[in-house]
């Protein structure tokens, strides 16, 4: 999704630069789709971008080749922040829970609980993971070692749904068979009214359009990821 926005926008004109997670890791592929691509931490090279953006002579990649020392970083303004203001409770922001299974300690029973315990706390809006093993993490490393990672190559582009890794106590389909109960059973017409009433301000509105949104997504025949 986010290549097809930058290239729509290129299209146009506009200059693309793209950073992050996946762009350390595929930065090849990602200069396809964009004019500049961010390796590594962004805050000695972001500036950089910029004042080449602004004067019209982006290079193709820019590389942060040091460990960011967080002692020289500069604190957070929380001075200019009146937090009485944006609490969740007095101005009806909605929220959410990211939960993400697979972990080898995991108990064939936390699906079910973490359901029970949504349903009950009627939780606005829930999302569910499949750990990922992403490369260059602990964890990564300890899965290779292990002989349990599956199409290594693939891992960090559709993260979440999609099972990379021998789980310990299910076949990565059935793992993947339940987050997608999960997900069925929560954004289930039952459930949804359970949870959320009749909407009366605007996070409700909110929370509602989530819903029926991963409703639809989840509920489809179709396998094509393009749907997620």
């Amino acid at each position: 999704m986010a290549y097809e926005i930058s290239n729509r926008f290129r299209a146009k004109g506009a200059p693309v630069i793209m950073g992050g997670p996946h762009t350390f890791f595929f930065a090849e592929e990602a200069a396809q789709h964009c004019d500049a691509v961010g390796i590594g931490e962004g805050e000695n090279i972001w500036p950089k971008m910029l004042a080449d953006a602004s004067n019209g002579r982006l290079k193709k990649f820019y590389r942060e080749e040091k460990s960011l020392e967080l002692n020289n970083l500069p604190f957070p303004r929380h001075d200019l922040l009146n937090f009485k203001r944006y609490s969740p409770w007095k101005t009806g922001i909605s929220y959410s829970f990211n939960f993400v299974f697979g972990y080898d300690t995991e108990r064939q029973n936390a699906y079910d609980l973490t359901l029970a315990f949504l349903r009950e706390n009627k939780a606005p809006v829930a999302y569910f993971n499949i750990l990922t093993p992403h490369v260059g993490t602990p964890l990564y490393d300890r899965m290779r070692s292990e002989g349990r990672l599956i199409e290594p190559g693939d891992i960090g582009r559709w993260p979440g749904l999609f099972c990379y890794f021998r789980p310990k106590h299910c076949t990565p389909e059935e793992l993947e068979k339940k987050v997608k109960r999960m997900y069925r059973e929560f954004y289930g017409l039952k459930s949804i009214v359970g949870r959320l009433g009749l909407p009366t301000s605007l996070a409700d509105f909110a929370s509602w359009t989530i819903n029926l949104s991963q409703r639809r997504m989840f509920h489809s025949d179709s396998e094509n990821f393009d749907n997620y």
